[in-house]
């Protein structure tokens, strides 16, 4: 028997950083010994072809509908036209989030809210947050003058609050639009 230990109560995905999850194989008959049957996957390699796993997770949705949907008629959709239909956009998928969308597309015609498709290993891209922009000026003759510039960083709520504060100590004109301070 194969068995996946180290997981942990969650039986759920590794946190970021813990250890790998260790693997092992074991007489079904018989308590699990420490560090028996463990098995050395540092040396694997794993061939991936995400568009041939696609294609057939495409083939396994339709398969799946037509096997276990409750209503034998499947709410009048022709499943093989329907599948007929959508594999043409099978090639054009070029990530798990396209294919999600054809999922949720597809499975729409049977018209039933808990029928969808998600999930997937999907990056996450590192984003980086925007930021406020301002600027510290005043109006001389009826004209701006830009006496310096506030760039855009996590302490700017900070920075504008303290320069608001000067403000109202100088009484002189300063200001930012209205929807530039969220507070």
């Amino acid at each position: 028997m194969l068995l996946e230990m180290g997981r942990g109560e969650s039986g759920g995905p590794q946190a970021a950083g813990a250890p790998a999850p260790t693997f092992v194989i074991v007489s079904a008959d018989a308590p699990v010994k420490p560090g028996e049957g463990k098995l050395d996957l540092s040396g694997m390699e794993l061939r991936v072809d995400p568009r041939a796993e696609w294609r057939q997770m495409f083939h396994e949705i339709w398969q799946i509908e037509r096997s276990f949907f409750y209503d034998a008629h499947y709410h009048g959709v022709d499943t093989v036209a329907e599948e007929a239909k959508y594999k043409p956009y099978l090639d054009e998928v070029g990530s798990r989030s396209d294919l999600n969308y054809l999922f949720q597309e597809m499975l729409g015609d049977f018209s039933i809210g808990h029928l969808r498709g998600s999930g997937g290993t999907i990056p996450h891209p590192n984003r980086v947050r925007g930021g406020l922009l301002g600027a510290d000026y005043e109006i001389v003759n009826g004209r701006y003058r830009i006496n310096g510039s506030i760039r855009a960083s996590t302490g700017i709520r900070r920075r504008m609050r303290r320069w608001r504060s000067r403000e109202r100590k100088s009484q002189k004109e300063f200001s930012f639009l209205p929807s530039m301070v969220r507070t």
